[in-house]
């Protein structure tokens, strides 16, 4: 089994360029919780897409990112801003001093169901917050989303030509204007410790 950590070392390139970005909507509600120069982990921050994001609205950033060619992209993309701190490191292990800013040691990579979240900040309390999002994409724009994607077979692996053959059709039969709209939901849990 690959190490999940080095599944986005492929697709770096689609991923930083063709990935969605973070609604407005929800960097607005973050910034009633906390002021500009807070200080703030991107856990698993990638390419940064969501780092640049909380960069821009004033927060200092510890990007802690497993996976080198990710960190790397980021780290070239990102090096203009003084409160970028690219740490090396994964969700378990995260290389940030204890208690400098909330603590997931207890989460892991699997999907979470709202239950254990709610237990994770027992006693405290925690809120769930959706926000809406989407990405209007031509041919090579809904290419490329696909191919930032990790279970997509790269160029020259087996099943890659079928997997951009059938999307090449889904493209085809959806788009208006030459465009597909793919809809998202950005969902944040906010929660405090007793």
């Amino acid at each position: 089994m690959q190490d999940p950590t080095k599944r986005f070392s492929d697709p770096v390139e689609n991923y930083a360029k063709y990935r969605p970005g973070y609604p407005d909507d929800m960097l607005a509600y973050l910034g009633t919780l906390l002021r500009p120069g807070a200080i703030v982990a991107d856990i698993g921050s990638g390419t940064g897409i969501l780092t640049r994001r909380l960069l821009d609205h004033g927060y200092v950033v510890y990007a802690v990112e497993p996976n080198e060619p990710m960190q790397r992209e980021a780290e070239r993309a990102l090096e203009a801003y003084p409160s970028f701190h690219s740490m090396n490191g994964r969700a378990e292990a995260t290389g940030l001093d204890d208690h400098s800013i909330p603590d997931y040691k207890r989460l892991n990579h699997r999907r979470i169901r709202a239950e254990e979240i709610d237990g994770f900040f027992t006693p405290g309390d925690v809120r769930l917050v959706k926000f809406q999002n989407h990405q209007l994409l031509d041919r090579g724009g809904f290419h490329g989303r696909l191919l930032s994607s990790s279970y997509v077979p790269n160029v020259g692996q087996p099943g890659h030509e079928e997997i951009v053959e059938e999307a090449d059709q889904i493209f085809l039969k959806h788009a208006a204007d030459g465009k597909v709209r793919l809809e998202y939901q950005t969902t944040v849990y906010l929660g405090r410790w007793g």
